[in-house]
């Protein structure tokens, strides 16, 4: 049987060309994608340059005002009186200044702190969280809030660590059966001190070291 062999040709060639258009296709519609997004963020750079533009107007427009409803103020003031509150306004804007500089540094301190703090905490795997407590950084109103809350949040800590150290305990292997505890008390689960009566209180009064015995005597 004769094969067409230019019909084949012709045939991969349609196909080549038609991968050829697809791939074309798909660069111009990535590409036409890049320059819609780099045109939408030149937009909102404009905008904000615009927006911040248009606030350094109105602030500088806010503080001539300003400066304008001072001059109308004092001029008819007295020579003395003008000169005594100009001297209280710039030393009140000072002040201002100095409290505000307070304010940054201080707010830098409890910072770096408060970093220092969380380290050291993690260092010694310590809930980090009391950090609030060794850094003065104004999250607690008075002293009593303070203690309430160190009180709350360490009671928490020890009744997890218990519950932890219990689920541990009974997750292990349990010792050898015995006849008395660890403390040396009588255990009730055992053949040779067998007591219903003390299995009773225990289930009662310590749950956990009811489990504990009773794994124990197995």
């Amino acid at each position: 049987m004769k094969l067409n062999l230019q019909y084949f040709a012709e045939e991969s060639e349609e196909e080549t060309v038609t991968a050829e258009q697809e791939e074309t296709k798909e660069e111009k519609v990535e590409q036409e994608e890049m320059v819609s997004k780099s045109t939408m963020k030149d937009r909102l750079d404009r905008k904000e340059k615009q927006h911040q533009k248009e606030m350094a107007g109105l602030k500088e427009s806010v503080t001539l005002l300003q400066s304008e409803l001072e001059e109308l103020k004092t001029k008819n003031m007295p020579e003395e009186e003008r000169k005594s509150y100009k001297q209280q306004k710039a030393e009140k804007e000072e002040f201002d200044k100095a409290k505000a500089l307070e304010k940054r540094e201080r707010a830098l301190i409890i910072k770096e702190n408060s970093i220092s703090a969380r380290e050291e905490l993690s260092k010694k795997n310590i809930n980090q969280n009391y950090v609030d407590f060794l850094v003065d950084n104004g999250k607690f109103e008075s002293l009593e809030d303070k203690l309430d809350a160190f009180i709350g949040m360490i009671t928490n800590d020890l009744n997890e660590g218990i519950t932890t150290g219990v689920k541990q305990a009974l997750s292990g292997t349990p010792p050898k059966a015995s006849a008395t505890t660890t403390g040396g008390a009588k255990n009730p689960f055992s053949k040779e001190h067998f007591n219903l009566t003390e299995q009773g209180r225990l289930l009662k009064e310590d749950p956990e070291l009811f489990k504990q015995l009773k794994a124990q005597a197995k």
